[in-house]
Order: structure tokens, then sequence, then C-alpha cells
């Protein structure tokens, strides 16, 4: 019974590594998503592989530009 119990634990933490890893490798937030594959395991692990990678030197802040603001100036 005990070897089952270690099991579950081995391959519970062996998914965690493997979701921490991934995050990190996307260039995402690790534990964000460690905390939400943790509770929603199957279906946002499975997001995580599909995303794109973000290139190293984002800033989410980019993503909102003041590129609207800038074709109001012209």
């Amino acid at each position: 019974m005990n070897n089952e119990i270690y099991l579950a634990y081995a391959i519970g933490a062996a998914y965690l590594f493997a979701v921490y890893k991934l995050a990190i490798y996307k260039n995402r937030s690790p534990w964000i998503w460690l905390a939400l594959c943790f509770i929603f395991t199957p279906i946002l692990f499975l997001v995580l592989i599909f995303m794109k990678k973000i290139p190293k030197g984002y800033n989410p802040d980019d993503a909102f530009s003041s590129s609207k603001k800038n074709k109001k100036n012209k």
C-alpha cells in the first residue's frame, strides 16, 4: 500500500517539475503555471504545451503600447 502512495507522489512531483521547466522554457511565470496546473491539471498543461514561446526581452507593457495614441497624434 505504501509503495503506491510513494509512486503517486513521485509521479505528481515529476509532473509539477515538468510544468515548471516547460513554463521557464516558454518564458512564462512558472509559479503561476504551477498553481494553475495543480488545480486544473490536464487541461492547462496542454494549453501550456501549445502556447508560443515569448521572446527573451519581451515586456508585457509593450502589448498594450501607445500605438493608438501615436495614430491619434498624427
